[in-house]
């Protein structure tokens, strides 16, 4: 080490607490590695560093010179070349002070710098210097953290919004305003117990005190290094905590192996007293977390004027998007705020979709347009997480507003929506779906309306409609069946209307069907916005214990066909109990006025007759039941021409 003497009153910056200080400034000293490496970036000759160590050693140029072996006007030379090396003006004695201060100096900032990135740990953090936008919110957030001091912000939206990305970039903007800055993911999902071990251990590195074990003392622990020093905490992907399949803010409980004692349960709901504790304790410092909803406790805290916030972070502006864009070289710019509004502006969506009509369309986006389809690709990933958390209640209030396809208020939900929930129940599921953006709550404004409406964007619409599609045609099982039944080509006869056998009910649970009686998923081609009317006649059925099929009939003679659809499950008494609809096919919304379906008996004789009137969508006779072995017939009939199909339970 090497000592400066100079009669300078300048001080170091006082160290951070628990942190030892890496220059001692009582005596001023210099680590020599530090002065080799700064002569370095000087282009310092060995011969000038062994002056320059010396001199900084405060030994004067008789002593030098007698150390060295050479004269002392080969010092002073020395001496002078390092001065113009470093730029230092003036005369005699006070040259060598102004480099022992510069020196000192820039030791000084280099300790603080190297002191602040010990003091750093990111973790697994991803790489954000590619990032779109969000000034907006970045102020707003940096405005909660250095301005109102809030202990507690939680940054919440869909996948793909970026909430990852603003968290590192908002961290990487404030951070010489903190003394610690620790980036952690709960993707993990580490116990409450694990991270503050992890926390406390880092923020304690430099003490000697043993860690606590018990929760509520590893809590203290924590908040009393929040209020010692200044940190931010950043806390990404906290949904992973909470437990999917129930409204927003429940933590999760699930069950371990443990060699010891075996099956065990292990819960998450400790984290709630944790973020109550942090969001409600006097201190200097801030937690940031990232997460699909917002923690129960968080919520509860949240208000205006209080030390917890939550940023609900939606989708990105044209101005901030159209990067995204132009980067696959899109064209169509006329067309590029449909498409950013289809895709809420969610940067991951846009993403995919500007690759793929790169790819597919050549970069026209008024092409793709066209083809009115939004899912498609790795576009469903970004909303499976959402959707894949939501209630029993959440999912069913989707479907019934993607059936309806428009605005719905309240009252009409209340009232019409299939469901044995109370009004609390109801209103309870519609916060829980508005905190998850997955539903869009008209108008914003009070002002603009006295009614408030309830409807799905058209990503969440298309997403919605295509699960209700898969959950009614029950897709893959039905399709998977279906090709492992489909008989050989040369066995594909057809048969003399005398000799054709009755469709045999018994073996669809078997997996076994017909030739000709197809999936529901065929019915669904057409566009998602022309599907309520079916979606409608079949939402009753979506019970897995129901097998569905349907069989297009066709009326050559008029030029019409409409698709028979027969549903069929086993009671408790061991029934078979069997519903049969007629609805439109391909593109057609509405049936043939007129048109009539039968339930006919083994001898022929008409059970039931439903017909169609104007306007219909769907008909269906009254569900009815028979045993094993039992038959009847099912006829349609449009302007005198008919088709009969024969059933055996």
């Amino acid at each position: 080490m090497i000592e400066v003497k100079n009669n300078d009153t300048t001080q170091l910056n006082v160290p951070v607490k628990n942190i030892p200080p890496a220059v001692d400034d009582k005596s001023g000293l210099i680590p020599e590695d530090f002065l080799k490496s700064i002569a370095k970036e000087h282009e310092v000759s060995q011969r000038e560093l062994k002056v320059l160590l010396n001199s900084m050693s405060g030994k004067s140029t008789q002593t030098i010179a007698k150390e060295l072996q050479i004269s002392e006007d080969l010092v002073r030379k020395r001496l002078s070349d390092l001065y113009k090396k470093f730029n230092i003006e003036g005369r005699g004695p006070v040259k060598l002070a102004k480099l022992q201060q510069l020196l000192l100096t820039s030791y000084q900032k280099y300790s603080k710098e190297s002191r602040h990135q010990q003091n750093q740990d990111w973790n697994l953090a991803p790489d954000v210097s590619v990032f779109y936008g969000r000034e907006e919110a970045l102020e707003k957030i940096k405005n909660w953290v250095l301005q109102e001091n809030c202990h507690l912000v939680s940054i919440v939206g869909l996948e793909g919004t970026g909430k990852t990305s603003l968290s590192v970039k908002l961290a990487k903007e404030i951070e010489e305003e903190f003394e610690f800055i620790l980036w952690r993911s709960l993707h993990l999902t580490p116990t409450l117990s694990d991270l503050l071990k992890d926390l406390n251990g880092f923020l304690g590195k430099y003490e000697e005190t043993p860690i606590p074990t018990e929760i509520n003392e590893s809590i203290s622990k924590l908040i009393d290094y929040l209020r010692q020093n200044r940190v931010l905490l950043i806390l990404d992907g906290v949904e992973s905590i909470l437990q999917p399949g129930q409204l927003t803010g429940d933590y999760l409980e699930t069950t371990t192996e443990d060699e010891e004692e075996g099956e065990k349960l292990l819960t998450y709901k400790d984290y709630g007293e944790f973020f109550r504790r942090v969001g409600e304790s006097s201190h200097q410092s801030c937690v940031i977390i990232t997460s699909l909803e917002t923690p129960k406790e968080i919520a509860l805290l949240v208000g205006e004027t209080s030390p917890v916030r939550s940023y609900k972070l939606d989708g990105l502006q044209y101005s901030e998007a159209r990067s995204i864009l132009e980067s696959q070289q899109l064209v169509d710019q006329d067309s590029w705020q449909v498409l950013i509004n289809n895709y809420l502006g969610n940067a991951a969506a846009l993403k995919i979709i500007s690759q793929s009509i790169r790819e597919l369309f050549n970069g026209k986006v008024a092409e793709f347009l066209e083809q009115q389809t939004l899912i498609f690709g790795g576009i469903s990933n970004i909303l499976n997480p959402s959707f894949s958390r939501i209630s029993h209640i959440e999912k069913e209030i989707l479907y019934w507003l993607a059936i309806e396809g428009e605005p719905v208020s309240f009252a009409k939900m209340l009232s019409d929506i299939p469901l044995a929930v109370s009004q609390k129940e109801l209103l309870e599921a519609l916060k829980s779906l508005e905190d998850r953006s997955l539903i869009e709550i008209t108008p914003k404004d009070p002002k603009e309306g006295k009614t408030t409406y309830f409807t799905l964007e058209p990503l969440i619409l298309e997403y919605v409609t295509n699960k209700l599609i898969a959950q009614i045609s029950n897709m893959e099982d039905a399709e998977d069946s279906l090709s492992k039944k489909i008989p050989p080509a040369e066995e594909l006869i057809e048969l003399t209307p005398s000799e054709k056998k009755p469709v045999n009910l018994t073996k669809w649970f078997n997996g076994e069907f017909e030739i000709g009686w197809q999936p529901l998923s065929s019915l669904y081609r057409v566009k998602p916005l022309q599907l309520a009317p079916k979606l409608r006649s079949t939402f009753s059925l979506r019970d897995h214990s129901y097998v569905k099929r349907f069989k297009e009939v066709c009326f050559d003679s008029i030029d019409k066909q409409v698709a028979l659809l027969v549903a069929e499950t086993k009671d408790a008494s061991g029934k078979i109990e069997i519903r049969v609809q007629i609805q439109p096919v391909e593109d057609q919304n509405i049936l043939p006025n007129n048109l009539k379906l039968r339930l006919l008996s083994d001898s022929g004789s008409v059970l039931r007759e439903v017909q169609s009137a104007s306007e219909d969508n769907f008909i269906q006779l009254p569900r009815f039941r028979g045993m094993t072995k039992e038959n009847f017939s099912v006829q349609v009939e449009l302007e005198g021409n008919s088709h009969t199909e024969d059933f055996v339970i």
